[in-house]
């Protein structure tokens, strides 16, 4: 089961925290947030500051914990975030056992349940929807068919809309090529690129000597896909079978992990 961080997107002006989160991956979600293009509160928030956030740690928690602890740190920074939702609204986190406490946490919600209409009802509706009325359940001629055929067999755009085509396609993507250089200079700029090629050869020997993917991940601060591209890079095969872990390292990584957990609690 891997650790879910409760993090806070920190505005370097204010001082502020003006958002509240969850993610499994904090690096790959750091990026995530500089390339918010969306027209939320949080997107123009972060477009405002030219992306310089900081990313500060709340809480790490383990297991279906993080709905509550995320929710309890929404509201305790409730005066200044961009949140919209009360949090605990992501995807769920963990193994069988967290989707089958969100499944008896549902029971009994009518929300969820959905509406059932009586037949008298469906047959209103069916009734309403017969015919050509924003063409629901409406069934076109054969003769109707060729008709529609006809017009539209053969035509071609026109000169002047194929150059309109071309030209918002080139601007779209010359808006997210945009995007895209500014993310990378930033990442740059803080070292990220020369960290992580510094780090390539150790990275690689960890991973051919068995040590966990997530905790390489975890310790230089990259995601899943990263470290597979730093392998492949280096031609190491993804899944190339790496040294067994003998049984005490495995009752270490254990306990190591147990150690993890037990610290986040006492955080709580």
């Amino acid at each position: 089961m891997r650790p879910t961080l409760i993090y806070g997107l920190k505005d370097p002006n204010t001082g502020l925290i003006r958002y509240v989160g969850k993610t499994q991956q904090p690096a790959t979600r750091k990026c995530q947030h500089r390339a918010d293009t969306t027209h939320t509160h949080r997107g123009r928030w972060i477009r405002s500051i030219g992306g310089k956030f900081e990313m500060i740690e709340l809480e790490w928690v383990v297991g279906f914990d993080w709905v509550e602890r995320e929710k309890y740190w929404v509201k305790f920074y409730a005066d200044t975030t961009t949140n919209h939702t009360e949090g605990g609204d992501g995807g769920p986190s963990g193994d069988d056992g967290d989707m089958e406490r969100l499944r008896l946490a549902m029971l009994g919600n009518q929300l969820a349940k959905g509406y059932v209409h009586t037949d008298e009802a469906k047959e209103k509706i069916a009734e309403a929807n017969r015919g050509t009325q924003k063409a629901l359940g409406h069934r076109h001629s054969d003769e109707a068919k060729e008709r529609i055929g006809r017009a539209t067999r053969g035509t071609t755009k026109s000169q002047e809309t194929i150059d309109r085509m071309k030209a918002t396609h080139a601007l779209l993507s010359d808006k997210k090529s945009e995007d895209m250089n500014r993310v990378w200079a930033e990442r740059k700029a803080e070292g990220w690129e020369g960290k992580n090629t510094q780090s390539e050869p150790s990275i690689v020997a960890e991973y051919q000597a068995g040590v966990p993917q997530l905790q390489i991940a975890t310790k230089y601060g990259i995601s899943s896909s990263t470290l597979y591209q730093i392998l492949k890079r280096h031609g190491v095969e993804i899944g190339q079978r790496r040294q067994a872990k003998t049984p005490e390292e495995m009752r270490e990584y254990k306990r190591l992990f147990a150690q993890k957990a037990r610290a986040a609690k006492k955080e709580m």
